[in-house]
């Protein structure tokens, strides 16, 4: 069994989805997701703000809004 790290589990996981882009946040929480995604063909674009990932992640289906902020959850 290979030990695999949480990111790594979820950027298979993204790919296992067939999710096409992950719109991010910058933040130090969520660096190893990140750097787990630079080695995969999903794109990632960065947003400036936690409403405009969501609106643009909604529009672009399958998308990912990837927040470091627990109430981002639920935009």
């Amino acid at each position: 069994m290979s030990s695999q790290t949480g990111a790594q589990l979820l950027v298979k996981s993204l790919g296992a989805q067939r999710v096409r882009h992950v719109f991010r946040i910058p933040g130090a929480q969520v660096d190893r997701v990140f750097d787990a995604l630079v080695n995969r063909s999903i794109p990632t674009v960065v947003c400036r703000h936690e409403q405009n990932a969501a609106f643009i992640a909604g529009a672009t289906r399958p998308g990912v809004r990837r927040s470091r902020w627990p109430g981002g959850a639920f935009a």
